[in-house]
C-alpha cells in the first residue's frame, strides 16, 4: 500500500506539468507532416539522380556509345541511395510519423496500447537504421510502462500514460534525429551537383538536336524550353531541401520540449508545423513543375 501512494503522489506531482491534450494532438500532426516532407526531399532526391542516369544513357545512344536501357545501379556519376538504404530510411521516417499520429489519437481516444506499439515499431526501424549506417543501436525496444492500474486511478490518467511513453521513447528520436541529420545533411550540396550535372547533359542534348538539320526551329524551342523548366526544377528542389536538418532538430526539440515541459510547448509545437508546411509546399510545387 505505501508503495502504491508514493506512487500515487509522484504521479500526481506531474500532473500540473502535463501537457494539453491540443498540444499532444498539435504535436502528431506538425511531426507527422514534417516526417512527410523530410520523406519527400529524399524520395525526390533519389529520383533526380535517376533521371540524371537516364539522360547520361540517352545522350550517350545519341552519340553512339555505350549505353543501357535500365538504371545503371553504380554510375560514378550519380550519387544515389540503392533502393534497399533508401526503403530503410523511408521505413523510419513511416514510423516516426505513425508514432507521432499515435501520440495524438491517444491523447483523444486513450488507445494507450496503439501507442506503445507504435512506439516500439519505431524504436526497431531506429535500430535498423543504426545498423544500417555502420553503428550500433542505444536505445533497445522496450516501451512498456510499469503501475498502469495505479495511473488509472488519478485525473489525467491517459494524458499521464501518454507522457510517460513520450519520455521513453525522447532517447529514441533523439538517436533517430542525429542519425538522419548526418545521413542527409549533406543532401543540399548533392543536390545542386545533381542538378549542374543534369544541366549539362541537357545542354548537350540542345547542341546535338540543333545540328540535325531536319530539326525545325519550332521543335527547337520547345526542346529549350522543357530543358530549362527541367533544370530550373532540379535547383529549386536542391533549395527546398536546405532546411531538411533545421527541420529534422526541429523535430526532436518539440518531441523533448513535450517530454520535459520546458518551455512554452505550443509556440514550439507551432513553430514546427509552420516550417513542416514551409518544407512540403515547396517540395511539392517543385515536384509538379518537374511533372513528378
Amino acid at each position: 500500500m505505501r508503495v502504491l501512494i508514493a506512487a500515487l503522489m509522484l504521479i500526481c506531482g506531474g500532473c500540473a506539468a502535463l501537457p494539453s491534450k491540443t498540444d499532444l494532438d498539435s504535436f502528431g500532426t506538425a511531426t507527422s507532416n514534417s516526417a512527410n516532407a523530410v520523406a519527400a526531399a529524399v524520395s525526390a532526391s533519389s529520383q533526380v539522380a535517376s533521371e540524371q542516369d537516364e539522360q547520361l544513357q540517352a545522350m550517350n545512344y545519341v552519340r553512339g556509345r555505350a549505353y543501357a536501357l535500365v538504371e545503371v545501379p553504380q554510375s560514378k556519376r550519380v550519387k544515389r541511395l540503392d533502393p534497399e538504404q533508401l526503403a530503410i530510411r523511408l521505413a523510419a521516417l513511416r514510423d516516426l510519423q505513425g508514432y507521432a499520429k499515435a501520440v495524438g489519437k491517444a491523447a483523444d481516444q486513450g488507445t494507450v496500447d496503439q501507442l506503445e506499439a507504435a512506439a516500439e515499431k519505431l524504436t526497431t526501424s531506429v535500430a535498423t537504421l543504426a545498423t544500417a549506417l555502420g553503428g550500433a543501436p542505444v536505445v533497445a525496444p522496450a516501451i512498456k510502462l510499469a503501475g498502469r492500474v495505479a495511473t488509472y486511478a488519478i485525473s489525467d490518467s491517459y494524458v499521464g500514460e501518454v507522457l510517460g511513453i513520450i519520455r521513453k521513447t525522447d532517447p529514441v528520436v533523439k538517436e533517430l534525429v542525429d542519425l538522419l541529420k548526418t545521413d542527409l545533411g549533406p543532401m543540399q550540396t548533392d543536390l545542386q551537383v545533381q542538378a549542374a550535372g543534369y544541366a549539362g547533359l541537357r545542354d548537350h542534348q540542345l547542341a546535338v538536336l540543333r545540328q540535325d538539320p531536319r530539326v525545325s526551329r519550332a521543335a527547337l524551342y520547345d526542346a529549350y524550353m522543357s530543358a530549362r523548366a527541367d533544370i530550373k526544377g532540379r535547383y529549386a528542389l536542391s533549395e527546398a531541401a536546405a532546411p531538411i536538418t533545421e527541420l529534422l532538430q526541429s523535430i526532436y526539440d518539440t518531441h523533448h520540449a513535450l517530454a520535459t515541459g520546458s518551455g512554452d510547448v505550443g509556440l514550439t509545437i507551432k513553430r514546427l508545423s509552420t516550417l513542416a508546411k514551409d518544407s512540403a509546399a515547396v517540395i511539392d510545387a517543385v515536384k509538379k513543375d518537374s511533372g513528378e
